[in-house]
């Protein structure tokens, strides 16, 4: 059966994974509030020993003892999260990949024929792909996300409202100049997806016609195009590296000065006693937690608009109306009988055959010869409908072959095809 619309959707292919997904993200609202913990107790523990009241060796002792035990459990919580979320998402893109590679394996000859074969390669590992960062990564981090942010702001302004707010117009700041960069980045990542295509076509084109190449001293020519999609990879691979190293050093940029910037308003803090020296190094490790997570959500909303776009191109091969397997499953005996035959390759006005008539009977010998171009592999694909033929022209064993299961059809043939590819010794 083909699929039915929607049932390969990413939530449908994650919903066989839910528990393992489910406790995955479990784990992960678990270590971002460890996380966070990690950064309480450190203050807690510098405070602590400046202060009047410390408990001495003991109260040291058991602060470190929390402060291990928080980074212990954080990083068991994330290591699950990642197992459990990260695998659950490979073994939906293998599940994925054989839907396609199975639906694939059932499309017509013609479909494959107004299909380009690096096209096809970029859905299968590219678009694929961006679907399962959609279900694995996004969810990881868009949990994380949901956490940290909320919690740690609300930690870092019991510590200093005045420095808190600063920090959220910094950080809303980043996050605008990330939403403005990622859609760049995008049109940087799709030539080069491009290039990547263009050149595996050349090379699947090459490939099978090596022959038509080498009679026609054409593989120069070809060698030298394949040379210049490969420049123009390098060129736009090269233009995404620089912009990417721009969009890094911005990030950077930003998150240094806003480090800056807690630094000197939080010393004054301290100064002037509304905070304390453990609140400040506890602020600042929780704004350190808080870097990646800005990050991450323009990266998310720039891989949830990629993956519709993925998603959408991987439904109209799904979608794809398969080969009719139906009909007759046993052919009585292997005659042939063609009558009236007229063909047209789909899209094109000139017949490949015109009027062709014959009959050969069960355990008979016809020789098909002709100049090239003449009709003669059409002939056979007619009548392994690879193609097929108008109803009531090509019959097998005294039945129609559009009346006939194809596994049945084929099984009463043998074809040796004249395409050779990459077999050198055919």
């Amino acid at each position: 059966m083909s699929p039915k619309p929607g049932s390969w959707r990413p939530l449908a292919l994650l919903r066989p994974h839910w528990l393992p997904v489910g406790a995955g993200t479990a784990m992960v609202v678990a270590f971002c509030l460890l996380k966070l913990g990690i950064a309480h107790s450190i203050g807690r523990t510098i405070d602590g020993l400046r202060g009047p009241a410390a408990a001495g060796a003991d109260g040291l002792r058991a602060n470190i003892g929390l402060l291990v035990s928080l980074i212990v459990g954080e990083a068991v919580c994330r290591y699950f999260a990642r197992r459990w979320i990260i695998d659950s998402s490979r073994h939906i893109e293998a599940r994925l990949k054989s839907m396609l590679m199975r639906h694939m394996a059932r499309l017509p000859v013609a479909w494959y024929d107004r299909a380009r074969t690096g096209d096809l390669l970029s859905r299968l590992t590219q678009d694929v792909e961006l679907v399962r960062f959609l279900i694995g990564p996004t969810v990881m981090y868009g949990a994380q996300i949901l956490v940290t942010v909320p919690a740690g702001f609300v930690l870092m302004a019991s510590l200093s409202t005045k420095v808190t707010v600063a920090i959220g117009v910094a950080f809303a700041g980043l996050l605008v100049a990330m939403l403005w960069l990622l859609p760049r980045m995008k049109t940087y990542s799709d030539r080069v997806q491009e290039d990547i295509g263009a050149i595996s076509q050349h090379a699947q084109d090459s490939f099978a016609g090596i022959h038509v190449l080498l009679h026609f001293a054409k593989a120069r020519v070809f060698a030298a195009q394949l040379d210049r999609l490969n420049e123009r990879y390098v060129t736009d691979n090269m233009a995404m590296t620089r912009f990417r190293a721009l969009v890094h050093l911005f990030i950077h940029l930003c998150t240094d000065v806003v480090v800056l910037c807690v630094l000197v308003f939080g010393v004054l803090e301290v100064r002037d006693g509304r905070m304390t020296l453990g609140g400040l190094v506890e602020f600042l490790t929780v704004m350190g937690f808080l870097v990646w997570p800005m990050i991450a959500s323009g990266w998310i909303l720039g891989t949830i608009h990629r993956a519709r776009a993925a998603v959408q191109r991987i439904d109209e091969v799904l979608l794809a109306a398969p080969e009719d397997t139906a009909g007759l499953a046993t052919v009585s005996d292997a005659s042939i009988r063609v009558r009236d035959l007229t063909f047209s390759y789909p899209g094109e006005s000139e017949p490949a055959l015109h009027g062709i008539d014959f009959e050969l009977k069960a355990g008979g010998k016809l020789g098909l010869v002709g100049a090239v171009g003449s009709g003669k592999s059409t002939l056979l694909h007619l009548l392994l409908r690879l193609y097929d033929p108008p109803r009531g022209t090509v019959w097998v064993g005294g039945h129609d072959v559009l009346d006939l299961e194809l596994t049945a059809l084929r099984h009463q043939f043998a074809l040796a095809a004249q395409e050779p590819f990459l077999f050198s010794d055919t």
